[in-house]
């Protein structure tokens, strides 16, 4: 980013003058994010994020030529900034509802990035100061909702995002408010490992106050930025997933001489595993052998039928249960609809343990040897189910949303 004001300064060699300051900022935060699952559709979630700021400082006369100031410094310095942001610390709820998906978040903001001294009170004492703050030194609550609405090629999504700033700190700064919202589409294209979207955002802050003072002449004094944004990602292997997106600005409204940006680019990483074992329903399973003991039944029920045919990709056989509907049930760890998919064909399994038979494959990645098998041919998604009559006809193949297949394997069972 590159901002510049005119000031009167005390120039060397030419005394009092009219001097643009030209200052050119470099910003990038590194944000590590892990949220571990406590229950069925109960998460809690840790964001810590990790700036840098990068400032350089020119002092331009009205030719443009660079002058030398006497009290250089103690507005604008060259220096690199580096800290840790205020992290979040979130509960996650998460509702499938038929296609629609809802996620609520909420919880706090921890103080643990550093807050300045007052800078206007420094900068009234002739003394150096520093505007840029990397935390509001207060607890406060955030708030958030997302959805997801699944329109087969096309998924619409949509979230709404908020950090209210409730007191000043210790050193009399109480940050602004912040606003965040947005829409877009995604959609794979016909392919298999890539993701691509299209949205719009809107980003919001209210001006900051320093002993309850909102000073009109510097500092943040709000701001509203709606950005064009756009991103692809991609299935990398190995359960990692690569992320690249965009933001640009399309409108800018701010008070007083603020930062205008160019552009936000964002690149980021993901995977999601299991802790303690490759499988996230210990009660329905266990991994230790291809063969599975069944769980335990409920009362008046006989036990479900299910079982592993490969928790490490292997491109194994089909072979279905004489006389029980089968479904090969094509999943993989980091595959969050085939975790809701799982729950569901579980309890079908349940409720029918002498006519349905679940058969589960853990393709592990797009590179193993049961997806190049049975996914790649057909360029086929996750989740994903081969469904076998009792006769041993093929009913059905095909990727879909959870609902779907479940509905999928009741109308089969129902013949």
């Amino acid at each position: 980013m590159d901002t510049r004001h005119d000031a009167t300064e005390d120039v060397i060699g030419a005394g009092e003058s009219t001097v643009v300051h030209d200052q050119n900022i470099a910003l990038s935060e590194l944000r590590i994010s892990a949220e571990l699952g406590l229950a069925d559709d109960v998460g809690l979630s840790l964001t810590l994020p990790v700036r840098m700021v990068d400032t350089s400082i020119r002092y331009l006369d009205g030719s443009g030529m660079e002058v030398a100031i006497a009290a250089e410094g103690i507005h604008h310095r060259n220096e690199t900034l580096f800290g840790v942001v205020d992290p979040w610390l979130l509960a996650h709820w998460h509702q499938q509802l038929g296609k629609l998906s809802v996620d609520l978040r909420g919880g706090v903001s921890l103080p643990l990035g550093e807050t300045e001294e007052d800078p206007f009170a420094l900068g009234d004492a002739g003394l150096p100061h520093q505007h840029v703050q990397f935390g509001t030194g207060t607890i406060n609550p955030v708030l958030g909702v997302e959805f997801d609405r699944d329109l087969g090629p096309l998924s619409l999504w949509g979230f709404a995002l908020t950090q209210q700033v409730m007191a000043e700190n210790g050193k009399g700064y109480r940050g602004g408010d912040r606003y965040s919202g947005g829409i877009g589409a995604s959609s794979p294209l016909g392919t298999r490992r890539w993701n691509f979207e299209l949205g719009g955002e809107l980003q919001a802050e209210t001006a900051e106050e320093w002993n309850g003072i909102r000073h009109d002449d510097d500092g943040n004094r709000g701001r509203v930025d709606i950005l064009a944004a756009a991103a692809v990602g991609r299935a990398i292997g190995g359960g990692f997933h690569g992320f690249l997106g965009l933001k640009v600005p399309v409108y800018t409204h701010v008070v007083g001489g603020q930062l205008e940006f160019p552009a936000v680019l964002e690149v980021g990483v993901a995977r999601l595993f299991e802790l303690g074992g490759d499988h996230h329903d210990d009660d329905a399973e266990q991994h230790e052998h291809e063969e599975t003991p069944a769980p335990a039944a409920a009362p008046g029920l006989g036990a479900p039928d299910i079982a592993d045919l490969t928790t490490t990709g292997e491109a194994v056989e089909l072979d279905p249960v004489a006389g029980k509907v089968t479904v090969f049930d094509f999943w993989a760890p980091w595959c969050v609809p085939c975790r809701a998919l799982e729950k569901s064909l579980t309890e079908l399994a349940r409720r029918h343990p002498d006519r349905l038979a679940i058969r589960r494959i853990n393709v592990v990645d797009w590179d193993s040897p049961a997806s190049e098998r049975y996914l790649e041919p057909g360029a086929f998604n996750l989740p994903h189910v081969v469904v076998v009559r009792a006769d041993g006809s093929r009913a059905l193949e095909k990727s879909a949303p959870p609902a779907e297949l479940v509905a999928d394997v009741e109308r089969l069972l129902g013949e």
